[in-house]
C-alpha cells in the first residue's frame, strides 16, 4: 500500500509541472495581450487628447485673433476720424481767433520748465455748453517751440481733438493720446493723471 502510493505521487508530479507550465504560459500570454492592448489604448488616448487640444488651441487662436483684429481695426477707424478733424480745424485756424486764448486757457509753464495741460484739464471743468470734462493731462517739452503761433494752435487743437472723441472711445480703450515730434504728449486716461505727473524731461 506504502508503495504504491509512493509511486502514485511520484508519478503526478509531471503532470503538476505541466499545468504550472501551461498556467504560467497562459499567464505570461495573457499579460502579454494585456500590456499590448493597453498601450493601444494608451496610445489611441493620448493621440485623441492632442487631436483634440489642437484643435481647441487652433478654435482659441482663430476667435483670439478674430476679436484681437476687430480692435485694431477699431483702432484704424478711430484714428482716422481724429486724424480727418484734427486737419480740419487746423487748415482753419487762421478764421479762429479764439485760439490764441485758448492756449492760455488750457496749458500753464511750470517752474521745471516743462508746459503742462491745466490741473482742471484732468480733474475736471465745466465746458461752455454745460457738460463736464476731464482725465485729460499732457505735457510739453522744455525746448519745445512755444514761441511760435502755429506750434500753440496745435497744441490747443490736439487737446480739443481728446476732448471731442476720447470718452466715447473709452469703453473699449483704457486711453486715447496724441504725440508730437516737438516733445508732446497729451493723454485721456481716466484714473492716471500722467502728464501731470510725469518729469519735466521724460518727453
Amino acid at each position: 500500500m506504502g508503495a504504491f502510493l509512493k509511486l502514485d505521487i511520484e508519478n503526478s508530479k509531471p503532470n503538476h509541472s505541466l499545468a504550472v507550465t501551461t498556467l504560467l504560459q497562459m499567464g505570461i500570454r495573457i499579460a502579454i495581450v494585456v500590456t499590448v492592448a493597453a498601450a493601444l489604448s494608451y496610445l489611441h488616448i493620448v493621440n485623441t487628447l492632442e487631436e483634440e487640444t489642437s484643435d481647441k488651441l487652433e478654435k482659441y487662436i482663430t476667435e483670439r485673433g478674430q476679436k484681437e483684429s476687430i480692435l485694431f481695426t477699431l483702432a484704424t477707424h478711430n484714428h482716422q476720424t481724429l486724424k480727418k478733424a484734427f486737419l480740419t480745424a487746423y487748415l482753419d485756424r487762421e478764421f479762429n481767433p479764439r485760439l490764441e486764448q485758448a492756449f492760455e486757457d488750457t496749458f500753464l509753464k511750470g517752474s521745471d520748465g516743462a508746459t503742462r495741460l491745466r490741473k482742471d484739464k484732468y480733474y475736471g471743468y465745466r465746458r461752455d455748453d454745460g457738460t463736464m470734462s476731464n482725465s485729460i493731462s499732457g505735457i510739453v517739452g522744455k525746448n519745445a517751440p512755444l514761441h511760435s503761433r502755429e506750434f500753440r494752435d496745435r497744441l490747443v487743437i490736439a487737446y480739443e481733438m481728446l476732448d471731442r472723441f476720447a470718452y466715447a472711445w473709452s469703453h473699449h480703450f483704457s486711453n486715447t493720446y496724441v504725440s508730437m515730434l516737438e516733445n508732446v504728449n497729451m493723454v485721456y486716461w481716466p484714473g492716471l493723471p500722467w502728464g501731470l505727473q510725469a518729469e519735466p524731461d521724460i518727453v
